[in-house]
């Protein structure tokens, strides 16, 4: 089972945070967490109305999460409120993808610039390392977010391709879609 123990870090910019895996009661807060960040139209794929998940099937989601071997789902806390997530989903579905897996992460905009998305993926990258079969840690994150870019390169990640006008959010507007990874083991 993918649970992490409850952990109480400082970010690199002194923000006090709780790291933890959700449990069911947090559907509602995660769900939250989710509009609000859908709502900008900023760093999602997801439009406002399309993200279709209620508080029910968004228990179902934490649950099936904590059950996986290999995935795991981490929330940022601070004063008792989601201010941030991670997710990670192993490749368990072909054996020759098995070692690798990918990961989406969100980050309320009133919190970002304060480490939260920092810490949130050094534990990510903890829990990877402690994987049997987890080698590969990978992501993909639009052209118009330099400031997550920067983020993964500072934390080792690496470009490996890039999805050429992949986003479309207007009539003759394109973003890039950017494919980055980080090997957590070397064999």
């Amino acid at each position: 089972m993918a649970n992490l123990k409850t952990k109480q870090l400082t970010t690199p910019k002194g923000l006090q945070v709780t790291l933890r895996s959700p449990i069911e009661a947090d559907a509602a807060d995660i769900l939250e967490l989710i509009d609000k960040v859908i709502a900008e139209r900023k760093y999602q794929v997801t439009e406002p109305g399309e993200y279709a998940l209620n508080v029910e099937d968004q228990k179902k989601w934490i649950q099936k999460m904590s059950t996986a071997p290999a995935d795991i789902v981490i929330v940022a806390e601070f004063h008792n409120r989601i201010v941030g997530m991670i997710d990670f989903h192993q490749n368990a579905r072909r054996r020759r993808l098995k070692h690798t897996g990918s990961f989406g992460m969100s980050v309320v905009s009133e919190y970002r610039e304060h480490g939260i998305g920092t810490v949130l993926v050094e534990e990510l990258l903890s829990w990877a390392r402690l994987q049997p079969e987890i080698e590969k840690v990978c992501l993909s994150v639009f052209s118009n977010n330099p400031r997550a870019i920067h983020l993964y390169k500072k934390l080792g990640f690496h470009e490996e391709g890039r999805r050429v006008k992949e986003i479309k959010v207007g009539s003759d507007e394109y973003w890039d879609e950017i494919l980055m990874f980080k090997m957590v083991k070397q064999r």
